[in-house]
């Protein structure tokens, strides 16, 4: 690529470098026949450009680009046909705003050159080991285990030349950003003198605007805030050429009213960037024309391998790289590990969960990225001919674990490494590495190609890093961005810039309320601010309190907001958060993340947050957890599989995590009902749900505490939806964050769903879609006939408020059920005064005792006396010592020509106030509200108290107690309800009001701040 010298009035078509990119700017509405201030149209430009081209001679950096581009195999020609939106994105994936296309086209392009090696694995098999031979550094021989991860920027890199990974010392490999630059204009260094000077001239003038515009910074008056200086741990992550042993720095950071998020200054200070200039040693080798970068950059992150940090490890997982998963080659794959208590992690289960880690969200396509090597250290410890056995018994191993999986052309299965991490000279690492640099080099990033327009930003950003600068306001970069003069990017490209830096995981942006004021720009830093809390009990500090915090996170999975802040005053965290805006900022981000959860039921007389940690919790499901007080008259199942072949342990926390944000955590023994990988939710009063991760299966059940034919269809089909929505989320998420954005289509397709039943003290399921279809299914296991009705409660369509016109109502089993207070009183509001006198006295009521109970509970209202009157039929009913059931109640309303189907809608439920569900209604409902509500509550104190759940004797209680007191009455049913209930919530009261519909709701969402729906 040639550095382009601008004539007044040129356009984008005027400095195209290619006839792929003309194309494109004429597609997009730029003009040929536009002239320059020579009056040359872009076709004279086009001729000129192409008799220069033929006069040039290509040197060694010209070569070696053409010889990658050929080995690549990648068709250069313009297509006949006109480019689609895919091709494009496929060609120019960094394209945001297409208006603004053509104008970041103008400035040219550049080759990027970037690759990532990741070190996956058990703890104590050599990870860090072999880290310190890639990048160069002293080899330990003694295991220290490694907290969080740890990322080697600039450590390491690949020469183009020679084809080799080679170790980086600090400064050997130049600045990141122009050595990409370089490599991308093997133009700029010509053998012909005339052209070698009109290239250095054109890269001079360059560097000369950028420098200019970086020594502004120095115009201004200096005011530097900085805090005393704070040990960097030697495992903290650590930024480009920042060398492992630990040292003392000196942190700057911006003044509190710089981080301000609601409120961010339009022209923030950043008179302390001053000293962000290009190294003047390398700005002088470009002047000379001397300066030729021959290593490409090929970044090596360390994971830890203890489990706390499955979750943090998920979100730095990027498929632009090759995985090392390594294992200690002592020990065979089953072996049970010592550095694992719990005693079922072996090498192959470690194995495993890195593979469903790394490609269960693999983006679809041709790309080889990501690639899995597999490698067994401790070599060392076997004679040559041992280590060739175990290294043929290994690949054996691997290969027959991972032969029929559905991501196998991400594995390279050809061989497992038997390394020796003690050696430099090893010629298995040598051959591992040698395998890295053709999968990095077969990579579709490789090459590809970047607007030289995103340099300037790239360059101070870069620079920025490197002072250990981790979080900027997104202000503090617009305005950054504006000092580059006629270098800078509009809004909209500086918002491209940051999207696609964020998908190639160079900085951490998200464009969501709260969240888009600030951009973390060494995207390590956030691992170590979690590693404040996502930790490992070795790790913890020796500080009394912030070890009983971390413990009790430990036992519990709960941990408050102020506990949290406490534990980043350490100096260790307080380096990346010394503000209360930028802690507040990054628990917002954490919130986003499903980090940290905030559950339902989030109650603290305080007003502290408490947040869920599910990442944390280690306790185990008790024994028979899913199936424990289940049967097939109780329980209906739903099982979510997904096409992969286990779970990852961050999905699992996810789904669990946000599933708690939509229903409310049942607690037992005042202990929250939250396990690792499990959990059990209360619906109500009469529901929970149970839900646990196995496998690949996401397996769900509803128990009502008394039968299936008290169970609500709509409460089934609103926490199928939750779930579904809370699984789908999630999974897109993921997908997200590894830059592939997903059709919705896509991932529904990536789930399939079976309904089912609780039979003989195990599941049995059906698909979906056969459950959709007949009555019953016979179980292949046990040979049982099982309905279909109840399992697809799960799918119940609750906008449909009538019975489908196939109802045949209830069926036997049914209608032998024995009426409950609240089937009697929802019966009771289906009925016209006029009406339900015929239908009791058909019941077998006498008409003196109905005329008796009108005259006794006028007072309280019409349904109110309808109800009682059914009260009064059951009680004679089993004065006779006879069962009442619903067979008799519907025998009644077909003799009196009433709809039968009357009782099938006493079994539904409005959960409409589902949708405005949040923490704060889970809370207990404040006494003061309770001493206010009964003066906006109107004379329904027999019906909201059996909406409560209270008896009929204890209304009465009531009513005896304050004969003549409707306000004293409510008053004293909601005391009741409040004193006996298991969840005397604001949520529960709303929906018993939601049914009563006689007042109150309205005064409970203006209290607790809940938005009337459109």
């Amino acid at each position: 690529m040639t550095c382009f010298i601008y004539q007044k009035n040129q356009t984008a078509l005027h400095v195209a470098e290619n006839k792929k990119v003309a194309e494109i700017l004429i597609q997009n509405g730029a003009d040929v026949n536009s002239k320059d201030s020579r009056g040359n149209t872009s076709r004279h430009q086009a001729v000129a450009g192409a008799d220069n081209t033929n006069s040039k001679t290509p040197d060694d950096t010209s070569r070696r680009t053409l010889e990658q581009s050929k080995n690549k195999e990648t068709d250069t020609t313009l297509p006949d046909k006109v480019q689609t939106k895919e091709q494009k994105e496929s060609e120019f994936p960094w394209i945001g705003n297409p208006s603004e296309f053509k104008v970041i086209l103008s400035k040219g392009m550049y080759e990027s050159f970037d690759n990532r090696v990741f070190l996956a694995g058990a703890c104590n098999c050599g990870k860090s080991t072999l880290a310190s031979i890639l990048i160069g550094d002293e080899i330990p021989m003694t295991w220290k285990s490694t907290d969080g991860l740890v990322v080697y920027f600039g450590r390491n890199g690949i020469h183009l030349k020679s084809g080799e990974m080679v170790p980086l010392k600090d400064g050997s490999g130049g600045h990141a950003v122009l050595s990409r630059i370089l490599r991308g204009q093997p133009n700029v260094l010509q053998t012909n003198q005339s052209t070698d000077n009109k290239s250095k001239s054109g890269v001079r003038n360059f560097v000369k605007k950028f420098k200019n515009a970086m020594r502004t910074f120095k115009t201004e008056a200096v005011d530097k805030q900085e805090i005393k200086p704070v040990l960097v741990p030697e495992k903290t992550v650590t930024s480009s050429f920042t060398p492992a042993p630990a040292l003392r720095k000196k942190q700057i950071v911006f003044p509190k009213e710089e981080c301000l998020q609601d409120e961010p200054s339009h022209k923030p200070d950043v008179s302390k960037l001053n000293h962000f200039t290009v190294r003047e040693d390398i700005l002088e080798e470009v002047r000379n024309g001397r300066y030729i970068i021959e290593i490409a950059p090929s970044d090596l992150v360390d994971f830890g391998g203890q489990r706390s940090y499955d979750m943090t490890h998920q979100l730095f997982i990027q498929h632009q790289g090759s995985f090392i998963i390594m294992f200690n080659g002592r020990y065979e794959l089953k072996t049970p590990l010592k550095e694992y208590p719990q005693g079922d992690v072996t090498s192959e289960s470690l194995i495993m969960h890195w593979i469903n880690s790394i490609l269960t969200y693999c983006p679809e396509g041709d790309d080889i990225m990501p690639m899995v090597l597999f490698a067994a250290t401790h070599s060392d410890y076997f004679t040559k001919e041992e280590a060739l056995s175990r290294k043929v018994y290994f690949t054996r191993e691997i290969t027959n674990l991972f032969r029929k999986h559905e991501q196998r052309k991400h594995m390279f299965l050809d061989t497992v490494y038997f390394i020796n991490g003690t050696s430099i000279h090893d010629p298995e690492i040598k051959a591992l590495t040698k395998q890295l640099v053709i999968f990095a080099m077969q990579q579709s990033t490789w090459g590809q190609r970047r607007p030289m327009a995103w340099v300037p930003l790239e360059l101070q950003i870069d620079k920025m890093r490197s002072k250990n600068i981790n979080i900027i306001s997104r202000n503090q970069l617009e305005y950054m961005n504006k000092l580059n003069e006629d270098l800078a990017l509009t809004e909209g490209q500086v918002e491209d810039f940051l999207l696609n830096q964020h998908r190639t995981g160079k900085v951490m942006y998200y464009k969501q309320p709260g969240l888009e004021g600030f951009v973390i720009i060494h995207t390590p830093a956030l691992v170590n601010i979690m590693r404040s809390f996502v930790t490992d009990e070795i790790f913890w500090p020796d500080d009394v309190e912030l070890k009983e915090i971390l413990q009790n996170l430990d036992q519990t999975g709960n941990i408050y907001k102020s506990k949290l802040w406490k534990l980043w005053k350490q100096d260790t965290f307080n380096q990346y958060l010394p503000t209360n805006e930028l802690k507040a900022f990054v628990t917002k981000l954490l919130i986003h993340l499903d980090i940290l959860i905030q559950p339902k039921g989030n109650n603290s007389a305080s007003g502290d947050e408490r947040f869920l940690v599910p990442c944390m919790v280690k306790t185990s499901p008790p024994p028979n957890f899913f199936l424990h007080g289940t049967s097939c008259s109780n329980t209906i199942v739903l099982a979510y599989s997904l096409a992969i072949s286990s779970i990852p342990s961050a999905l699992a926390f996810k789904v669990i995590g946000a599933a708690s944000n939509n229903l409310h955590l049942k607690e037992e023994r005042g202990k929250q009902c939250l396990f690792h990988k499990a959990a059990i939710f209360m619906v109500d009063d009469e529901n929970e749900v149970r839900m646990c991760l196995e496998d690949n299966r996401v397996m769900v059940n509803l128990i009502n505490r008394k039968s299936l034919q008290n169970l609500s269809p709509d409460i089934a089909a609103s926490v199928q939806e939750c779930l579904t929505k809370t699984l789908e989320s999630s999974i897109t998420f993921y997908f997200n964050s590894k830059g592939k954005q997903i059709n919705p289509r896509d991932i529904s397709n990536k789930i399939s769903i079976e309904v089912g039943v609780v039979c003989n003290n195990s599941v049995c399921l059906l698909n979906l879609n056969d459950a959709s279809k007949g009555i019953e299914w016979t179980c292949a296991a046990e040979n049982r006939n099982h309905k279909k009705k109840y399992p697809m409660y799960w799918f119940f369509d609750q906008k449909q408020k009538e019975c489908h016109p196939k109802c045949a109502g209830l069926d036997t089993t049914e209608l032998k059920t024995v009426p409950s207070n609240k089937h009697l009183v929802r019966l009771a509001s289906k009925f016209g005064i006029t009406l339900f006198g015929e239908f009791i006295i058909h019941m077998g009521l006498e008409a003196q005792e109905y005329c008796n109970i009108q005259h006794q509970y006028e007072a309280n209202g019409v349904h109110s006396m309808m109800f009682m009157a059914l009260v009064k039929w059951m009680k004679d009913i089993e004065a006779k010592l006879k069962r009442p059931s619903l067979k008799l109640i519907r025998d009644a309303l077909i003799a009196v020509n009433l709809n039968h189907h009357f009782l099938c809608q006493i079994f539904r439920e409005d959960t409409s106030l589902n949708d405005v569900s949040e923490s704060r209604l889970q809370s207990l409902i404040d006494d003061d509200v309770m001493t206010e509500l009964p003066k906006h509550i109107g004379n329904c104190v027999i019906h909201l108290g059996i909406e409560l759940g209270l008896s009929v004797e204890d209304i009465e209680k009531s009513m005896y107690n304050y004969p003549k007191d409707m306000y004293s009455q409510i008053a004293s049913v909601l005391h009741m309800w409040k004193t006996t209930s298991q969840t005397p919530t604001v949520f529960a009261l709303m929906k018993a009001l939601q049914h009563v519909k006689s007042g109150g709701l309205s005064y409970l969402c203006q209290r607790y701040n809940v938005s009337a729906q459109d």
